[in-house]
């Protein structure tokens, strides 16, 4: 039966002087459902396992009268195809397997539909790779397969699972996926690619992994869209300068990023998360970035940033909808988060740029922000932490105003109150070589933490009373006035310190008369006792106004 069907052959003159014992074989195999492994059966010498490539062709699209491959499809092993071998716009009704075959001259596949799977599995296509608008309506496999000519699948739609595990682009052309569909997972995990690789706008409706892929040059995967994780855990950028791009990225579930190494740093702008995590999981091992950028990206959830350097940071008009954790992020230069809005804030370990004003908060928000040295514990000097960060930062009243609110709104008065008098300070400091804000910083913040601290005013004022005690001698009133109080000149030290307390306390207050003032005889007193004096009514005149200013303050 299988000599009338060979006789019977259609399919062109390439196939006129009839198959080759190889070719006989794998159709007996191909009909019987069995892989065709030709290493096996004719030894590894490669000019002994040779397929043509019209005979392939007409193997695969039903071109050959009066065959049938098996329903398991046809599955051929360790084949060389010295012709180029085309497809294009072809259908193929069966599953097709060609496991560890060469193809030294290429092989199209372009806008060629597969009805069932397609495996390449450890093949070598030495020249170009055509898949570009193929379409696969089952499961595409092209692990460990090599491509050194370039492998082009823009367009191309894999229904099913995409496989390229292991695989190796290793052609000048590089791999052009751009607007790839591939309707279940796709793996790229441990592949190697060593030319431009281009993955923009591509559509994954399941997973897609380049877990412990390498990329020698530029890649972009900009508009990509991912329906479940993105797995880039430990995938190596190696291009010295250009970033990996991740612009506009889209991804359902998870963009697991820890370990991922890039010497040109990393652009996530404009992407979305439902959880991000970026940085290594180890604190020994540090993952240094030259730039991180976040700009106008999403998280719906959790950001994750741990254990990385960077020596730029921008993350302007940032969202995180949930907790963003920055455990030991160490940015060297810039750091901007600009208009950038969290709900939790969490800074754990972090160290910022400080030279300069290179930290920019203008516009961040947060409903609740925390500095620690350690996740787990916070500690009561903690709070300072995030003072130092809007002290640090390039200056904008607001920020110390929401740190100020926000101290308030959990009760932590004394802290919101430091939040407002190192804001105050700073404003005042701006400008310090203007006279008004020496003399603010002066009487208004030193005496009296800008109205925050009247307590500080009325200290030093009890002070300043006190002292007066030593220099005002009752000795000194007026003779007339003293002759009625008898119990003063006899000595009576409580008495006595009484009267020179609220003598001390009548020379400071001023606007006041409690009546000793005027009857204390100043042309009695040394010089020394004269420019204590002077220092005294200064003094209150001063500190008084100061002191109902804030007081005024607290109730306003």
């Amino acid at each position: 039966m299988l000599i009338f069907i060979l006789a019977n052959l259609t399919a062109g003159a390439a196939l006129a002087q009839g198959p080759s014992p190889q070719e006989t074989w794998v159709l007996q195999q191909a009909a019987a459902g069995f892989t065709a492994d030709l290493e096996q059966k004719f030894g590894p010498e490669e000019k002994s396992r040779v397929l043509r490539g019209r005979f392939l062709e007409a193997l695969l699209t039903g071109e050959m009268s009066g065959f049938k491959a098996h329903r398991r499809g046809v599955s051929i092993k360790n084949a060389l195809i010295p012709d180029y071998v085309s497809l294009r716009s072809a259908e193929v009704a069966q599953a097709v397997e060609l496991q560890s075959c060469r193809f030294p001259m290429g092989l199209d596949c372009g806008y060629a539909l597969f009805k069932k799977s397609l495996s390449l599995d450890g093949s070598i296509i030495t020249g170009m790779a055509m898949f570009n608008g193929m379409k696969v309506e089952s499961d595409a496999s092209f692990n460990q397969t090599e491509f050194q000519g370039g492998v082009f699948f823009e367009g191309a739609n894999i229904q099913g699972r995409l496989s390229a595990h292991e695989a190796r682009i290793t052609g000048k052309l590089g791999g052009q996926f751009t607007n790839l569909q591939v309707g279940s997972d796709a793996d790229f995990s441990q592949a190697l690619f060593q030319a431009d690789t281009f993955c923009s706008r591509m559509r994954v409706k399941g997973n897609f992994s380049i877990f412990n892929a390498v990329f020698e040059k530029q890649v972009f995967f900009d508009g990509t869209e991912v329906g479940g994780d993105f797995n880039g855990i430990n995938a190596q950028f190696k291009h010295p300068q250009a970033p990996v791009y991740l612009v506009n990225l889209k991804v359902g579930r998870f963009g697991l990023f820890t370990g991922l190494k890039s010497q040109g740093g990393v652009s996530l702008a404009m992407a979305q998360f439902r959880d991000l995590f970026l940085g290594s999981t180890e604190p020994a091992k540090m993952i240094a970035y030259k730039e991180l950028t976040l700009d106008y990206a999403v998280v719906e959830r959790v950001l994750d940033l741990r254990n990385l350097e960077a020596d730029k940071f921008s993350a302007k008009k940032f969202t995180a909808k949930d907790l963003a954790l920055l455990d030991n992020v160490r940015v060297k230069d810039e750091a901007r988060l600009e208009s950038s809005s969290f709900f939790i804030l969490m800074l754990v370990n972090m160290a910022w740029p400080q030279t300069g004003d290179k930290v920019w908060l203008d516009e961040m928000t947060y409903q609740a922000i925390h500095a620690r040295e350690n996740v787990a514990e916070e500690k009561p000097g903690d709070w300072l932490k995030l003072l130092h960060l809007l002290q640090i930062s390039r200056f904008n009243t607001r920020n110390y105003s929401q740190l100020e609110s926000y101290f308030k709104l959990r009760g932590e008065q004394d802290r919101a109150d430091e939040v407002y008098i190192q804001g105050k300070r700073r404003e005042t400091l701006e400008k310090w070589w203007r006279p008004t804000s020496l003399a603010t910083f002066i009487f208004w913040d030193l005496l009296a933490g800008y109205g925050r601290k009247p307590s500080r005013t009325l200290w030093i004022s009890f002070s300043i009373v006190l002292l007066g005690m030593l220099f005002f001698d009752p000795k000194n009133f007026d003779p007339s006035f003293l002759g009625g109080w008898g119990w003063l000149l006899n000595g009576d030290r409580s008495k006595t310190g009484v009267i020179r307390f609220f003598l001390s306390l009548d020379e400071f207050l001023p606007g006041v008369d409690l009546g000793l003032a005027r009857l204390w005889q100043i042309s009695q007193i040394s010089f020394g006792t004269l420019l204590y004096y002077h220092f005294h009514k200064i003094a209150g005149w001063i500190l008084i106004p100061v002191a109902l200013a804030a007081v005024y303050t607290q109730f306003k």
